[in-house]
């Protein structure tokens, strides 16, 4: 299996090379190397393919198997029939023992037996053997393109999910920035049903910020603001509800701090927003409030106000606390040119903000259409070469039954004929060889090695005679007595 280092090293050398040769070099052998990665990294889901790919792998072992040790065989074949011509050269005249000669009459018929053999572990190989590895070659390359398409399927598939998330959240970040109302105559416009301080933990850093809600559940609409004097118009961020499900208490332990709660929103593309209160009864006060306007029927929300034109001065955002005095009074009046360029900054920054959001959502929206075209092409193209894997391992499997049942018999049946032969040459052999040695005769000069004696075979003690005269009754009587 390839490693995700090796892609690694492949980097390193690029940055290394010197001309555009090299350059070029490198990275075909990044793209093939990650390639590698990929399909070694590829797991295969299909219900169909997978378990028959799992088969021919089997299959596709078994044939190598077969077919490295009959070429061992057929080149052990072709070595004995060698052999055999070899001592085929003791049966001339010119040699002078008789035993030897007649051991090389029969070498010749040993030698044909041995090719014969060969040649059919041979056409085994050559024929049988290697068509199936050609139709395995053909079912391992149709089956690479399947991967390499699936692989594409999902990467296009994760494409297409990342788009439709930013899409989420673009659209969601404009609807919230259009919930916070303008300024100037909004404050009837927006209802507070609950407030108070609260502490909202940044998704981004994962800190925690204090800051001062407001609850519209007619609205659906969650504000935050720096103060509790800033107004609805000055906040920071605002909460669709609308996209939320869920408003529940968190543990302790999960999140780190006391009387912790949380947004669970519709859609999973969608962020969690993390609160958290002084204490566990303000906690569940504000859990029941968001999931009550939660739960509120959608036809009871109004509809939410028009973001604000920046080129009506009623529009203008309100000055931000930061630019407040301790007492709430407005700064000096040296100060009010600053103040407006600010304001008009500000205002400038949010509406470039909605048009880029506005932008990014129609600019998404277009590349999910294209991906989704894509994709489909793509799953078309998956199932014709999913058939054509099937085929193809139909053909393979069909090609090894039919060809291993009938060429493995006659294999077998050569084996079985080889072995018939030499076992009659042999017996004619030994039968020759015997007749001609003299051993029978006793004229062998080659002493025979002693045999050793048999070790003797333990005899049990002779049992005790029952002849034996019985002892004397007058001693057995003086010994009593004594």
């Amino acid at each position: 299996m390839g490693s995700p280092a090796a892609p690694l090293g492949a980097v390193t050398s690029l940055l290394n090379a010197e001309t555009p040769q090299m350059v070029k070099a490198e990275m075909l052998e990044l793209m093939d190397r990650l390639s590698k990665v990929l399909l070694d990294s590829y797991v295969e889901t299909d219900e169909d393919i997978g378990p028959r790919i799992q088969k021919f792998t089997v299959c596709q072992e078994q044939l190598n198997l077969i077919g490295e040790q009959l070429a061992r065989l057929r080149d052990a074949g072709s070595a004995a029939h060698e052999a055999h011509k070899l001592l085929a050269k003791l049966a001339s005249e010119d040699c002078s023992v008789p035993a030897m000669r007649t051991f090389g009459e029969r070498q010749e018929a040993q030698a044909s037996l041995s090719h014969d053999l060969a040649a059919s572990y041979e056409r085994f190989v050559s024929i049988v053997v290697n068509q199936l590895e050609g139709l395995a070659t053909v079912v391992s390359n149709k089956y690479a393109a399947y991967c390499n398409k699936v692989i594409e399927v999902r990467r296009r598939k994760a494409q297409l999910q990342l788009m439709v998330k930013q899409r989420e959240r673009s659209d969601l970040r404009s609807l919230e920035r259009s919930l916070i109302p303008p300024a100037g105559g909004a404050q009837a416009a927006f209802t507070v049903d609950l407030e108070g301080p609260l502490f909202r933990q940044s998704p981004t850093t994962k800190l925690w910020w204090a800051c001062h809600a407001r609850l519209d559940a007619k609205r659906k609409v969650l504000l935050f603001t720096n103060r509790q004097s800033d107004p609805a118009s000055a906040a920071i961020k605002a909460v669709a509800l609308c996209k939320y499900a869920l408003a529940h208490e968190l543990p302790e332990h999960h999140v780190k701090r006391p009387a912790a709660f949380e947004l669970v929103p519709l859609l999973p593309d969608l962020p969690f927003v993390l609160l958290a209160t002084d204490g566990s009864m303000s906690s569940r006060r504000w859990v029941c409030a968001l999931q009550e306007a939660i739960d509120r029927p959608s036809e009871d929300v109004s509809a939410p106000p028009a973001a604000p034109n920046p080129d009506d001065a009623s529009g203008t955002p309100p000055l931000p606390a930061a630019h407040r005095a301790e007492d709430g009074s407005m700064l000096h009046d040296t100060m009010k040119p600053i103040v407006a360029s600010l304001e008009q900054l500000v205002d400038y920054g949010s509406t470039k903000i909605d048009e880029l959001d506005k932008k990014l959502s129609g600019t998404l929206a277009e590349q999910s259409h294209r991906t989704e075209i894509q994709l489909a092409q793509l799953n078309s193209d998956t199932t014709l070469l999913a058939e054509f894997v099937v085929t193809a391992l139909d053909e393979f499997q069909s090609s090894m039954r039919s060809n291993m049942s009938v060429e493995l018999l006659r294999l077998t049946e050569a084996q079985l004929e080889y072995h018939r032969g030499m076992a009659a040459h042999l017996e004619q052999i030994t039968s020759s060889l015997r007749k001609a040695s003299p051993v029978d005769s006793g004229e062998s000069t080659i002493p025979a090695s002693p045999t050793p004696a048999p070790a003797p075979t333990p005899t049990a003690p002779p049992p005790a005679s029952s002849s034996a005269p019985p002892p004397f009754k007058g001693e057995e009587e003086d010994e009593i007595i004594d």
